[in-house]
This record gives structure tokens, sequence and C-alpha cells, in this order.
């Protein structure tokens, strides 16, 4: 009887393991698509930064046309 008590803990003890990993799994594939898509805009943003500075200083070097006349 002892035994079969002893059994019957163990695998109930088993089996909220098996939750939490579970849950500690869909926690950390959650955090991991947030992460990914904050990092994502951030490198969105410096990309849209290196190219608005690019497109300013292509303006402040070009050299103006003459006009006709």
């Amino acid at each position: 009887m002892l035994y079969s008590s002893l059994m019957a803990e163990n695998r109930q003890r088993h089996a909220h393991m098996d939750s939490a990993l579970n849950k500690l799994d869909e926690d950390r594939a959650r955090l991991r698509l947030a992460y990914n898509a904050r990092r994502q805009e951030d490198i969105t943003e410096e990309i849209e930064v290196i190219l608005l500075s690019a497109g300013l200083s292509e303006q402040e070097h070009a050299v103006p046309k003459r006009k006709k006349g």
C-alpha cells in the first residue's frame, strides 16, 4: 500500500513538472517572438536613420545645376 501511494505521489509530481516545463517553453517562445519583433523594429529604425543621413549628405554635396538662359 505504501509503495503504490508513493508511486501515485511521484506520478503527480512528474505531471506537475511536465506542466511547468510546457508553460516555460510557451513563455520562452512568446518572449523570443517579442524580442525578435523589437529587434526588427530597432534594425529598421537604424536603417532609416542611415538612409536619411545618406540622403542629406548627398544633397549637401550635390553640385547645383546651372540655369540656362
